[in-house]
């Protein structure tokens, strides 16, 4: 083969001489409440009118349009609505099982191009709170400060009395607040906040650190040894 040839087939191959690589670059990637909706749009879209749209999520089709005709996916059925002018798709009614790659074929005069993003479905975070347990709020004893949350859980900020709260008695997950042993100073009010990327709330808790009782005369009465 001549060698000029060969040096051109070299450099298309070199720069993808292929009309389907990923020629238009998607928004993304995406994150999605469960419930909610998203729209995927091109960044750089179509300067022409398209001849065919296909939408997929991992490579099943999910929206097909041949110039005039369209064949939605049924499983998709009114939770699709694709604009045949940008190609952008705007996808309704979220589970977290629309977790994955989208990638959209665009055909304009006989050429495909393609593009590739990632969508993350999310449930919403509710029902924020701290739990006390281990023991009681006592000077010497030991208590556990534990958050907790329903959804899909990413990160935990702890907080005492507005300050942010670090230090070796918070656990790998940052669930767990462990006071051992109580001290008087441990009194205050801690907060804990539980986020996702797209929901966030804020549990709060006040702890009355009392001190340690000799003796009990009366149900809810004490006396308290002399603290430092």
């Amino acid at each position: 083969m001549d060698s000029h040839v060969l040096l051109t087939v070299g450099i298309l191959s070199a720069i993808g001489f292929c009309s389907c690589q990923n020629e238009f670059l998607l928004n993304g990637p995406l994150n999605g409440a469960v419930g909610g909706s998203v729209e995927f749009t091109l960044i750089n879209p179509p300067s022409a009118l398209p001849d065919g749209i296909t939408w997929r999520f991992r490579e099943m089709p999910i929206f097909t349009s041949i110039e005039e005709a369209v064949l939605p996916n049924v499983v998709y059925d009114g939770r699709t609505i694709v604009n045949k002018s940008t190609a952008s798709l705007k996808l309704r009614d979220l589970s977290q099982d629309d977790t994955g790659q989208y990638t959209v074929e665009i055909t304009i005069s006989g050429v495909v191009s393609r593009g590739i993003t990632s969508l993350t479905v999310f449930e919403r975070i509710s029902g924020a709170a701290i739990t006390i347990t281990g023991g009681h709020p006592i000077v010497g004893e030991r208590v556990n400060l534990t958050c907790d949350a329903q959804g899909s859980i990413i990160t935990r900020e702890w907080r005492k009395d507005g300050n942010p709260l670090h230090g070796d008695n918070i656990d790998e997950l940052n669930r767990t607040v462990s006071i051992s042993p109580v001290k008087k100073e441990d009194k205050g009010y801690y907060t804990c906040q539980v986020s996702n990327l797209v929901s966030s709330e804020t549990a709060s808790k006040r702890l009355n650190v009392k001190c340690e009782c000799l003796f009990w005369t009366v149900p809810s009465y004490y006396t308290c040894i002399k603290l430092g």
